[in-house]
């Protein structure tokens, strides 16, 4: 699963969705303005959650995270 980090109407992403969707790879896309809503680590037996609109993702799921905005701003 890839972790989509994206601004609002970035149409980057939105191409780089279409894109994945094609290819019927799954992926998770976080906006600016989404909110994280819960977190829950639990170390003793390795489980690692997040929530994105009350939908729970296992951390462990997520093997790669794209963040353009940041990349974009480190090339200027």
């Amino acid at each position: 699963m890839i972790l989509l980090i994206s601004v609002d109407n970035d149409t980057m992403i939105d191409e780089i969705c279409d894109w994945l969707s094609y290819l019927k790879k799954e992926f998770i896309r976080l906006n600016e303005n989404q909110k994280i809503t819960k977190v829950f680590f639990d170390f003793k037996n390795y489980v690692f959650k997040i929530s994105i609109n009350n939908i729970e993702y296992n951390l462990d799921d997520i093997k790669s995270v794209c963040n353009l905005p940041i990349l974009s701003n480190t090339q200027k």
